[in-house]
């Protein structure tokens, strides 16, 4: 991660500096730098107690904090989706007529030479 010697901010000690993408950067002592992300934006949901409840003791299952545990699944989640979303599956039949089409491409008709003119 880039810094500069210019943007190093006194903040727990020698060690620290705000990073040029805007991180907090810190050496943490075995030579490595680590990068702590600024989190300035927040979401907020309502639920009813027994969601909350359930949340919660998932939350508590894995050691993390709610707003973890809420981010971590929700990310996961979200993700996937997006691929679902952005991927194409294709039967073996569709698979080779798509292969076929791309290896033997057909002369372009009137019609689509007219939308590129």
């Amino acid at each position: 991660m880039a810094f500069h010697q210019n943007d190093k901010k006194d903040l727990c000690g020698p060690s620290f500096f705000v990073c040029t993408n805007g991180t907090i950067c810190y050496n943490n002592h075995g030579g490595n730098l680590m990068a702590v992300s600024l989190k300035n934006n927040r979401i907020d949901i309502r639920v009813d107690d027994i969601n909350k409840e359930t949340l919660e003791r998932a939350a508590q299952i894995k050691n993390l904090s709610l707003t973890a545990y809420i981010t971590s699944v929700c990310l996961n989640q979200a993700k996937l989706d997006i691929q679902e979303n952005e991927t194409l599956f294709l039967s073996g039949k569709d698979r080779e007529l798509v292969y076929q089409l791309l290896e033997n491409t057909p002369e372009p008709n009137d019609a689509l030479k007219g939308l590129f003119k």
